[in-house]
């Protein structure tokens, strides 16, 4: 009589976790982008009142570097991955690079616009610490406007 094959439990654990990161970095590019995406759109649009902190412009370059590793994984769980996987592994190396070149060049962009568009173009309203976010409005009458609105807000619900 032959063996029975049993499931190779190497492969399905390597599956498991590649399912568990495609799960983690899809969720991830979502909320990065929405979270980023509205800070960069305020500051381009000149908005009124916006919400930055300095991770939003690093993390919105580093988004193709996550996307790539989200396709890297999931090429573990197509059936065709013999093929695609060294392909895909071919670019470690200058994903690897360009992450590092997104992460230097966005913070070295997110200080200058610290500086120049939200120093000169904006008042900083209450601050809570120096590595959280910030909001900055046009004017000082409206961050007052805006403090005094979420102050009613709580009282009202208390």
């Amino acid at each position: 009589m032959g063996s029975i094959d049993i499931m190779d439990i190497e492969t399905s654990k390597k599956k498991v976790v590649a399912f568990i990161m495609v799960v983690f970095l899809t969720s991830m590019i979502i909320f990065l982008y929405n979270a980023c995406s509205k800070t960069i759109m305020g500051l381009i649009n000149s908005e009124d009142y916006i919400f930055y902190t300095w991770g939003s412009i690093p993390s919105f370059f580093a988004l193709p570097v996550i996307i790539y590793g989200d396709v890297l994984c999931l090429s573990v769980l197509l059936p065709y991955s013999l093929k695609t996987t060294p392909a895909l592994l071919k670019l470690i190396i200058p994903a690897t690079i360009y992450a590092a070149a997104a992460l230097v060049l966005g913070f070295m962009l997110s200080l200058i616009i610290s500086i120049y568009p939200l120093g000169a173009n904006y008042y900083q309203c209450k601050a809570p610490s120096i590595v959280s976010g910030s909001h900055y409005a046009k004017s000082k009458e409206m961050c007052k406007a805006r403090e005094y609105s979420i102050d009613s807000e709580g009282e009202t619900q208390r």
